[in-house]
């Protein structure tokens, strides 16, 4: 795929994640990538390091670890046609990334190897069961998770779990405030230390914060 055919694919619709194609071609979406990225305090040189990105979207934090020197770089999503942007993104820029179309809460993803750093960017609060898709992702971490996602803002100093309906895009939202959240990851994922790293960006709809947390084995 050339870069007009590219370009063509990535503007017919609205995709969730901005990604650059080149150094002079940016092409934004409805979340901002670098700005994301910024916030994140990612390792600069993952040195041949391996990373999952559960919920990949286009690929825009799988081709920035691989850039930064990863080793193997896979990419989930259940959505075929950002599997398919994202293997088109990943060949124009020559970087040798596996997409696969795989579900978190699906058999396939109990079938991947453990990985070194783990990305679960924007996912969870999706889960219906939010134990359950917590101890799958520790299950596949080796060293380091790093998690961005929707954190309940209600009684923060206790244990809690935000459920509802959503209008748009997902039927269902599991939001556990920062005290169920640290708890999940230390008694299901497994983990010793849990860090809050930063507050992420909203979106327009968000009515709950985005924090950036990191997950240590």
């Amino acid at each position: 795929m050339d870069k007009n055919d590219l370009m063509n694919l990535l503007k017919s619709r609205n995709w969730y994640q901005s990604i650059g194609i080149d150094e002079n071609t940016y092409i934004e979406g409805r979340r901002q990538s670098r700005e994301r990225l910024a916030l994140m305090d990612w390792p600069k040189d993952f040195k041949g390091k391996s990373v999952l990105d559960i919920g990949c979207n286009l690929g825009y934090f799988c081709l920035e670890a691989k850039e930064r020197n990863a080793g193997r770089v896979i990419g989930i999503d259940y959505r075929q046609s950002y599997l398919k942007a994202a293997e088109s993104i990943s060949q124009y820029k020559n970087l040798e990334i596996e997409y696969l179309n795989i579900d978190l809460y699906q058999n396939d993803f109990l079938q991947l190897p453990k990985f070194d750093y783990v990305f679960v960017f924007s996912v969870l609060h999706r889960a219906r069961n939010v134990k359950n898709a917590i101890k799958r992702v520790g299950g596949k971490t080796k060293h380091c998770l790093i998690f961005e996602g929707l954190i309940s803002s209600k009684q923060p100093n206790d244990l809690y779990l935000e459920t509802g309906n959503k209008k748009r895009h997902h039927n269902f939202v599991s939001i556990p405030n920062i005290c169920l959240l640290e708890q999940l990851l230390k008694n299901e994922g497994a983990f010793k230390k849990v860090n809050m790293v930063n507050k992420s960006l909203p979106t327009k709809n968000d009515i709950n914060p985005r924090f950036i947390v990191k997950a240590y084995k």
